[in-house]
This record gives structure tokens, sequence and C-alpha cells, in this order.
């Protein structure tokens, strides 16, 4: 299966948090952690488009098979945000713990949003083309 052209929208809408969150954080005068701030960008973006495989993987697929691999998406999100964030804990790389936790939270769920935008466009589409499909094989004259 191709992706939507609305996939874009998983590390747009990371990066358009991003901003937003370091602007309204400068211009309040606090700090902003930059190191935090990229670190948890990075890891919702990563996780954003990871979560985009089994959609991918799943093919052009029935109704059922496509919501199946929406599903999955949003638990791999879930899954691989989690891990990352446990080891980017472990290994020390976030200095002040609870300003990474806070950038994580805003970044998954803008991610979270946009992932899911997607995946109904994707189930919109495969639901089309599963008409598109029975409308061809009308024979005319023949009740749907």
């Amino acid at each position: 299966m191709v992706l939507p052209k609305t996939a874009i929208l998983v590390p747009l809408q990371v990066v358009a948090a991003m901003g937003l969150g370091a602007a309204l954080l400068t211009l309040t005068g606090r700090p902003v952690y930059w190191r935090e701030w990229s670190l948890a960008g990075s890891l919702a973006v990563g996780s954003g488009m990871l979560s985009l495989l089994p959609l991918w993987l799943s093919g052009d697929r029935s109704v059922a098979a496509v919501s199946q691999s929406a599903l999955m998406a949003t638990v791999v999100h879930l899954l691989s945000m989690a891990a990352l964030a446990g080891l980017t804990a472990l290994a020390g790389w976030a200095a002040h713990a609870a300003a990474f936790v806070w950038w994580l939270l805003v970044f998954y769920w803008s991610s979270l949003v946009a992932l899911v935008i997607v995946l109904v466009a994707a189930i919109r589409r495969a639901e089309a083309s599963r008409a598109a499909a029975r409308h061809d094989k009308l024979v005319p004259g023949e009740a749907p």
C-alpha cells in the first residue's frame, strides 16, 4: 500500500508543536531545556514514522485489514515511544528528567493526533477503493 499523502502530517505536527512550545516558553521567560526538547522531538518523529509501518505492510487490502493495521499503528506508536523514552532515561541523555517527560507528553499527543488523521484517511481510501471495485463489477440492470 502506498501511504496516503497525509502521512507527512506526522513529522510536520511534531515540528509545529516543537516550534510553538519553544516560542511560548521563550516569550514567557521560562527555560526551554533545549537538549530535552530536541530529544523528545526526535523520539516523537521517529516513533510516528515507525508507526506507519503496519499501514504500509498491510498493502491494498480490505477495509478490515486496513482498520486492523491502523489499530496496530497506534499500538506501535505508544510502545515505541515508551521504549525510546525508557532507553533515553536509562542512558542518562536527558539532564532534566521532568522537562524531558513534559516535552515527551506534548509531542506524543501531537504526533498521535496527526497519526490518527493519517489512519482515518487510509481507512476512507480503502472504503472508496472497495466501493469502486464493487461498482465496476455490477452488471447493467442488476441491483447493487
